[in-house]
């Protein structure tokens, strides 16, 4: 189903952007995409971005370089 998404995260750094917002009360990460139709569209680095909220309680866990969640 080209619907569905799936993230896989294996090695080290990002091909596409990773962004911060403040969103009190939303979820620690989101997928944005950046497309129209993922049928026609061409994929590149571009088209996704994973957005981290900075006001989520588990921020400062997954941006902490040594911590158990980064």
């Amino acid at each position: 189903n080209i619907f569905e998404t799936k993230l896989v995260i294996d090695g080290t750094g990002s091909t596409f952007p990773i962004t911060e917002s403040s969103i009190p009360g939303g979820p620690l990460w989101q997928l944005r995409k950046h497309w129209d139709d993922p049928v026609v569209d061409p994929f590149s680095p571009a088209s996704v971005e994973v957005e981290l909220n900075k006001s989520h309680p588990l921020f400062k866990q997954l941006s902490d370089s040594y911590g158990k969640k980064s």
